[in-house]
């Protein structure tokens, strides 16, 4: 298994310190149990999804090999 995480991450979500440290918890929570966690934002998804998918598969070539 490859273990790799992704998340794409908005301004929306973000607009607490208690959301803010959510998402802190819950990356660090993938990490520690073995997890590459991949994070993209929404523009970047939106606006450049090939370099989102070429990074996906880079660091999935990475955990395959």
């Amino acid at each position: 298994m490859a273990r790799i995480a992704l998340e794409a991450d908005g301004y929306q979500f973000h607009g607490s310190s208690s959301d803010f440290a959510a998402d802190c918890r819950r990356y660090d929570e993938l990490v520690a149990a073995g997890w590459l966690v991949l994070r993209f934002t929404y523009q970047q998804v939106i606006a450049d999804p090939d370099w989102v998918v070429a990074t996906v598969r880079r660091a999935l070539s990475h955990r395959i090999s």
